[in-house]
């Protein structure tokens, strides 16, 4: 450890130098980890909905991400679940709620577009939360804001054309599942202060995976019997997406700002192409990839300007 202090050191005031603090900095790694594994679960899943309907890859992919969940609390005994939701359990069932339709409708939407497209389309969440504000909620926004805005949406709009009925259906269903995730992960940064993020992790997963799968009996969508193949990607896919990309996820909302978030989760697509390329052969088309950097970028100037406006000196040079 003796041999690593110079280096830390020198860390410490590298950050310091430009503004960061040490928790920050460690919420920023936070991100970027939650992000690769994010990466990893479009790829397995569009992997895994080729043999899986929607109704039960969903039951089982989030059914598997609250048992490792559940596991990981029992073995760590971290938190006394009981206390914890008493103390937010209507928050946390609202978070269920508000993500069974939405993972319902992104799941099914990704089986019908390329995934790096439905990542670009995923990183609109940003873009969904300051319209929402702005529209209904009376928030201000300024001209840095107002461009990253648009030119995030032209993004969206370029990447998200699609030529058959199958993939506007797919389109569709995406941009619904992003603003449906965008609100789960404000209430997450509500709730990180109150509730340990594993069992934001565990419960979430346990609301979609119940909720889903009552339907999915129900209606007689519960189907069983494919190939084992696809059932060990599913249940390995399950362990980084539904269950450790969210604990780091909801672990860096602890000392980063959504924005700061955002910016970390922006890479997101493009590990996604990388691995979508490796493991299921598939590449957007150029067209997809241009306006995905365009959404890129808009993302990264809107979420950049509001992080920059929150400040007394951010708001004198955005003025």
């Amino acid at each position: 450890m003796r041999n690593f202090r110079p280096w830390l050191i020198l860390l410490r005031q590298a950050l310091e130098q430009r503004g960061v603090s040490i928790p920050q900095f460690k919420g920023m790694l936070l991100a970027l980890m939650a992000c690769a594994c994010f990466s990893l679960n479009f790829v397995t899943a569009k992997y895994a909905l080729r043999a899986y309907n929607p109704y039960t890859f969903c039951t089982l992919w989030f059914g598997c991400g609250a048992v490792y969940g559940f596991l990981y609390l029992a073995a760590t005994h971290r938190v006394a679940l009981g206390r914890q939701l008493r103390l937010a359990w209507k928050p946390l069932a609202l978070m269920g709620l508000t993500y069974t339709a939405g993972a319902l409708a992104g799941f099914s939407g990704l089986r019908l577009v390329d995934p790096t497209v439905a990542a670009f389309i995923n990183r609109s969440q940003s873009a969904h939360l300051v319209l929402l504000g702005w529209l209904f909620l009376g928030e201000r926004m300024n001209r840095r804001e107002g461009w990253g805005l648009a030119i995030a949406l032209s993004g969206l709009a370029i990447t998200s054309y699609a030529h058959g009925r199958a993939e506007w259906i797919g389109v569709a269903l995406l941009l619904f599942h992003a603003l449906a995730y965008a609100v789960t992960v404000l209430i997450a940064k509500r709730l990180t202060g109150r509730i340990d993020p594993a069992v934001m992790t565990a419960l979430r997963s346990l609301y979609v995976s119940l909720g889903l799968g009552i339907v999915a009996l129900s209606t007689g969508q519960f189907i069983l019997g494919v190939p084992r193949s696809y059932t060990w990607v599913l249940v390995s896919g399950a362990f980084f997406g539904p269950f450790l990309g969210h604990i780091f996820l909801y672990r860096s909302l602890r000392s980063l700002t959504l924005s700061q978030s955002g910016v970390c989760l922006a890479f997101q697509p493009l590990f996604v192409a990388l691995l979508a390329l490796v493991f299921l052969h598939t590449w957007p088309s150029l067209r997809q990839f241009i306006g995905g950097l365009l959404l890129l970028g808009g993302v990264w100037l809107l979420v950049t300007a509001r992080e920059l406006g929150s400040s007394p000196e951010g708001e004198a040079k955005l003025s």
